[in-house]
C-alpha cells in the first residue's frame, strides 16, 4: 500500500530550547473537540480543535500557543493508494525577549 502525506510547516517555525520546570504556581485550562466523519469507503474526514489557558503566579502565560486545529482528509483512491492531506493552525505564541 503506498501512502503520500502532505504537511505543510511555517517557515518561522522556532525552536526555543528544551523545557525547564521549576517551583511555581502555576494554573491551567483547557479543552479538544475532535471528530471522525466518513462518507463512503472513498473519503474519510478527521479533525480536532484544542484551546487553553495558563498562569504563572497569577500572570497569563503566552509562550505557549493557547488555539490549535487540525484537518485531515483521507482518500483511498485504490486498494494500493492512499491520498492524506493534513492542515494545521496554530494561535500566536509571544516568546520572552531574553
Amino acid at each position: 500500500m503506498a501512502t503520500l502525506s502532505v504537511l505543510l510547516q511555517p517557515k518561522d517555525a522556532v525552536f526555543s530550547g528544551f523545557p525547564t520546570y521549576e517551583a511555581f504556581d502555576y494554573t491551567s485550562a483547557g479543552g479538544e473537540l475532535t471528530f471522525n466523519y466518513i462518507h463512503n469507503d472513498f473519503w474519510e474526514l478527521h479533525g480536532s480543535y484544542s484551546y487553553s489557558l495558563g498562569e504563572k503566579e497569577g500572570e497569563r502565560q503566552t509562550d505557549f500557543h493557547e488555539s490549535m486545529a487540525s484537518l485531515t482528509s483521507v482518500i483511498h483512491a485504490k486498494n494500493d493508494l492512499t491520498l492524506i492531506h493534513n492542515l494545521y493552525f496554530t494561535g500566536d505564541r509571544i516568546l520572552p525577549s531574553s
